[in-house]
């Protein structure tokens, strides 16, 4: 199952994914990541530690990519009909 890791989760405000099959590939992508966009080229282990933590199924993230295309299927119907928006 693949892999994904935001730095954004790491990094605020960097939109940079770094993706593999396994763990050992998406930390080699995103030492590079680090090296070149953010000059951090020796990671500490506390570092290194939080960019393992970070790492998810990529899984979770077509689940959550679905539910948002749902709700806004959802929002639109809802505006079809003539309801007030619910925000």
């Amino acid at each position: 199952m693949a892999k994904i890791l935001y730095c954004g989760d790491l990094v605020p405000g960097c939109k940079f994914e770094a993706r593999g099959t396994c763990d050992e590939e998406v930390v080699a992508e995103y030492a590079d990541h680090l090296a070149t966009a953010h000059n951090m080229v020796n990671i500490p282990d506390a570092i290194m530690e939080m960019v393992c933590k970070a790492i998810q199924e990529e899984v979770h993230v077509q689940a959550r990519a679905a539910r948002a295309q749902l709700f806004l299927a959802l929002f639109r119907m809802r505006c079809r009909r003539g309801c007030p928006r619910p925000f």
